[in-house]
């Protein structure tokens, strides 16, 4: 693994824990992850209203899209919003936890 100020050092715990149980394999593919982590990122979004603050609305709280579409029309109705899109970089977000179970699930 490379070893650079772009590494969360909290992913070191993933390479141990696969080392530490002997596996190999895993142990190659969270050195690959790990290295090219800091060149991966998601778009995403939030609403903005007027003046720039954000307004909390997110379509994945509520139980279906007809329930989520008219919240976001009665929000709307009240103030002018629009979407501010933005970037979250992995290595931010990307926790120790999480590797493991996505390498152990890739492999299983």
């Amino acid at each position: 693994m490379e070893n650079d100020n772009k590494t969360n050092p909290d992913l070191k715990d993933v390479l141990n824990h696969y080392k530490n149980r002997g596996e190999c394999e895993k142990y190659k593919a969270a050195s690959f992850l790990i290295d090219n982590i800091s060149i991966h990122y998601s778009s995403n979004y939030k609403w903005i209203d007027g003046q720039g603050k954000t307004i909390a609305f997110s379509e994945l709280d509520y139980p279906d899209f007809d329930i989520a579409l008219e919240a976001f029309k009665s929000i709307k109705d009240c103030i002018k919003i629009s979407p501010k899109p933005y970037i979250e970089k992995d290595i931010a977000v990307v926790t120790p936890d999480f590797l493991i179970k996505n390498i152990d699930f890739a492999f299983d």
